[in-house]
């Protein structure tokens, strides 16, 4: 179900630090991040460590959504959801996007908050319009957009229109797994996809714990590089 999630990353957490991309603190910033990615994917600093080195590159610049974007990932794989929410709408008050605030929602209702996660899923879906009011059909990330969109209207209770929207994508795609992926996520409530996210046990290198069986790696992106 992560591959979901996936396609938020999306663009979700996905941009620069802000204000000044040419500022030495800024620049310090996106090294420290960077090289905490690295070093994490490598297995030579665990999950916890990431999260301490990540908190350096905040000290350097507290506007690098970057870092936020994947210490909130982080807290989300440890399950750490109301650390999570603090780091999710540091990144919205950074960068307003549809994609935050539906993060948001999505960690409200793992902290049993339904009416909030609502609230923000219904804005987050305001915002999809209005992006895509104005965004070119030719526009690159048009498509994510739409699947985004999708997406939260699922998660406000729209299952019907959602479910249209990615039956049309599903019917124009070309490319196998972004076919198979529209039509699972058609196929999921809205239910089944909020109570299986980040409900997986890890390690504290990221990997998940299968009780004795073989462990495997998550599905895990970074796209906040």
């Amino acid at each position: 179900m992560k591959i979901i999630i996936a396609l938020f990353t999306i663009g979700i957490l996905v941009s620069g630090c802000s204000p000044n991309s040419e500022s030495i603190r800024h620049k310090h910033a996106v090294e420290i991040n960077n090289r905490v990615i690295v070093e994490f994917s490598k297995h030579r600093i665990n999950i916890h460590q990431a999260i301490q080195s990540l908190d350096s590159a905040i000290a350097v610049d507290s506007n690098c959504d970057l870092a936020w974007g994947n210490k909130c990932q982080f807290q989300l794989d440890l399950q750490q959801f109301d650390k999570a929410l603090f780091s999710a709408k540091k990144i919205a008050g950074i960068k307003r996007s549809p994609v935050y605030e539906e993060l948001i929602g999505i960690i409200f209702y793992k902290l049993g908050n339904s009416d909030s996660a609502q609230a923000y899923f219904k804005t987050a879906l305001q915002y999809y319009d209005a992006v895509l009011d104005t965004m070119n059909r030719r526009n690159k990330f048009y498509k994510n957009t739409v699947g985004n969109m999708a997406m939260a209207l699922k998660l406000s209770d729209r299952n019907k229109e959602g479910d249209s929207v990615l039956e049309v994508l599903y019917e124009n795609e070309t490319v196998d797994w972004m076919k198979e992926f529209f039509k699972s996520t058609m196929q999921t409530s809205k239910k089944e996809f909020l109570d299986h996210l980040y409900n997986d046990k890890l390690d504290e290198y990221g990997v998940i714990d299968t009780s004795g069986q073989q462990q495997q790696p998550t599905q895990r992106t970074f796209p906040h590089q």
